[in-house]
């Protein structure tokens, strides 16, 4: 795979002023730099339809890499997170299935800090568990009323900066509602500040003749989250291009904001969404369930524009929502001060963007999970 283009440099069209002590930076709508200005190399796959079952995934949840180059691959079916070298041979397999001390029943987030220690969240067993650089298990936490949703960091004070959840009051008979927090906790898991919050409906119930269904609300916001290499945190609402920088001690320094153009949820849209949720085989069920839910249905006006962000070399990447009959990745690029300096398409799904490398899953032809590494070629 390799994408490459010439690149055309012009001056950065921006703003950057002091509001009440924070830095705001208003990005234009295009780049100084023209698209494409990276290209891609795959240089490892690793995974296997059959045969060693050390390279066998289930379902991949998540990939993460250390700065010695070691891969990191979690498997929400099989409980576990698989380990390789750089050059994708097997190390070790750290955890199993089961609700003890070490053990894990659902891991869907992971994440290595400078020290290589391996932080694991675990959604059915709710909690987030700590292995060394060893594989040896070193402790965990539940957070009480929270559950964590994702792993933002581990900052230079070991402070661990988590996305929680927990359902909102204002949940009810029609919606589930979820309040989402950005905490920091202590090396000891002890809480310490929260950064952000919002609230967003996740599910919706439907009720027809005495008849119940729920569906998952779709085109909603998500809250997208980064760490540089100094520390702070990088905080969104996916619905708007307004990004919120976190100082290590909490304070709001710097927001990044880029004129961007809106794009209207169609009913086409909803309709294809809905269609591909019916799967009733009695026709009229199907047709009675689609009417209901059209009728009943509140979605967002608006689709998210964006829906994962990264930091690596200095720069700021941030992944856009698929746009209207584009199969390929949108990425608007940023530099440390928040300036919009390029855009690229990518015909890949980062899992992990770190050290001038992407990690996917990718599928082969039988339809098995790879897990791919590609080469990084910046142009700016």
């Amino acid at each position: 795979m390799l994408l490459t283009c010439k690149q055309q440099k012009a001056e950065w069209k921006g703003t950057i002023e002091e509001v009440d002590g924070v830095m705001v930076v208003k990005n234009p709508k295009e780049p100084p730099f023209g698209e494409e200005p990276l290209s891609l190399a795959e240089e490892l796959s690793i995974g296997e339809a059959e045969g060693r079952k050390e390279y066998m995934f289930s379902r991949v949840s998540d990939v993460e890499a250390d700065d010695t180059g070691r891969i990191f691959v979690s498997d929400s079916k099989e409980a576990n997170v698989k380990v390789f070298d750089q050059n994708g041979d097997y190390i070790r397999t750290i955890g199993r299935k089961g609700q003890g001390p070490g053990e894990l029943q659902m891991p869907n987030d992971i994440y290595i800090d400078t020290k290589g220690r391996l932080y694991i969240s675990d959604v059915w067993n709710e909690r987030l568990s700590v292995f060394n650089r060893q594989g040896d298990f070193v402790g965990s936490s539940n957070f009480e009323e929270y559950s964590v949703g994702k792993i933002v960091g581990v900052n230079n004070q070991d402070e661990i900066i988590l996305i929680m959840n927990k359902t909102s009051k204002e949940s009810g008979r029609d919606f589930i509602v979820f309040d989402y927090l950005v905490n920091v906790y202590s090396p000891q898991f002890k809480f310490k500040k929260s950064l952000y919050s919002t609230t967003i409906p996740i599910m919706q119930h439907f009720t027809k003749q005495g008849s119940r269904l729920a569906l998952s609300i779709p085109f909603q916001k998500t809250l997208c989250c980064a760490m540089d290499s100094k520390g702070n945190a990088y905080l969104a609402d996916s619905q708007e291009y307004k990004i919120q920088v976190f100082s290590p001690d909490g304070k709001l320094i710097r927001q990044i904001e880029k004129e961007h153009e809106r794009r209207k949820v169609s009913k086409q849209d909803v309709e294809d969404y809905y269609n591909e949720h019916f799967f009733q085989e009695d026709e009229s069920e199907r047709k009675f369930w689609s009417d209901t839910v059209k009728e009943q249905s509140k979605i967002p006006e608006y689709k998210p524009v964006f829906h994962k962000f990264f930091f690596d070399q200095e720069k700021l990447l941030v992944l856009e929502d698929a746009r209207d009959n584009e199969k390929n990745t949108s990425v608007d690029i940023f530099d440390s001060e928040g300036k919009y300096i390029g855009r690229t398409l990518i015909n890949v799904l980062p899992k992990t963007w770190l050290d001038n490398k992407i990690y996917t899953v990718e599928e082969d032809e039988e339809g098995y999970q790879v897990v791919k590494r590609y080469k990084i070629i910046w142009k700016i």
